[in-house]
């Protein structure tokens, strides 16, 4: 005889889709925490001071994701924003110690005019008195650059001491970069979820969840934290779906 009386001790693997055209977007089966909240509006009828009767109307609900492991594609369903492949610029930080010949190299060449250099101080982190470019190093305060290599002013930069420069570079064609616009928003998805429920006599059986009209709010914080897992959390209002009044499905299988 089948048991009524069920548990649930897991999060769900999650499946969304882009309702546009019912294509996966994304997979996940690393949510550590999902919560879905059902609200609705109540109006009371009253004898005297009693509440007598009750009307329920505007049905609300919400699905909030909580990962610590997250696929980038999440940002983009977030911000309405897709990654693209390809060549980009990124500023590059790096500490130089001044040479023999009061000259220095950076890893990489600079795109024009993009070099700032500052004399370092003890701490190696505060900037002390930035450098400006000339032709040549003979004058105090400044330098000269050729390609990677950087001369420095003897007196102002004698050999030990050390610099700081930030420039920009081009990176591999690899890189991803999204681009977040103002006028970009979450786009409309339905969402699957699948778990496992376990009656008591300690059978399992499989649930999923279907959420069919649903849209991720756009606001999230990302905390980068030395002491601390950065974790994503995403809410979802669900929506009635088109012109029925269905907002989700569950269904137990087995």
């Amino acid at each position: 005889m089948s048991m009524d009386i069920y548990g649930i001790k897991d999060s769900a693997n999650v499946l969304v889709r882009k309702k546009s055209d019912k294509k996966p977007l994304i997979y996940a089966d690393y949510a550590t925490d999902i919560k879905n909240d059902w609200k609705t509006k109540q109006v009371y009828a009253k004898s005297k001071s009693t509440k007598a009767i009750r009307w329920d109307s505007e049905k609300e609900s919400t699905i909030k994701m909580t990962m610590e492991i997250f696929d980038l594609k999440w940002l983009s369903m977030l911000t309405g924003s897709d990654f693209v492949t390809g060549k980009t610029e990124m500023l590059k930080r790096e500490v130089l110690t001044v040479g023999v010949g009061n000259t220095a190299e950076l890893i990489s060449e600079p795109k024009v005019g993009s070099l700032s250099l500052f004399i370092l101080k003890e701490d190696g982190l505060t900037h002390d008195k930035e450098l400006t470019v000339g032709e040549t190093a003979t004058v105090e305060g400044t330098y000269a650059i050729t390609a990677k290599a950087i001369t420095l002013n003897k007196t102002t930069c004698p050999e030990g001491s050390r610099v700081v420069a930030y420039y920009m570079v081009d990176t591999a064609e690899t890189a991803q970069t999204m681009t977040i616009k103002a006028n970009a928003f979450p786009y409309a998805v339905d969402i699957f979820m699948d778990t496992m429920i376990r009656d008591t006599d300690q059978q399992d059986k499989f649930v999923q969840l279907h959420y069919l009209n649903a849209k991720a709010k756009g606001d999230f914080t990302l905390t980068l934290s030395a002491d601390n897992i950065t974790k994503l959390e995403i809410e979802f209002d669900l929506l009635k779906d088109g012109r029925s009044d269905d907002m989700a499905t569950y269904k137990i299988i087995g």
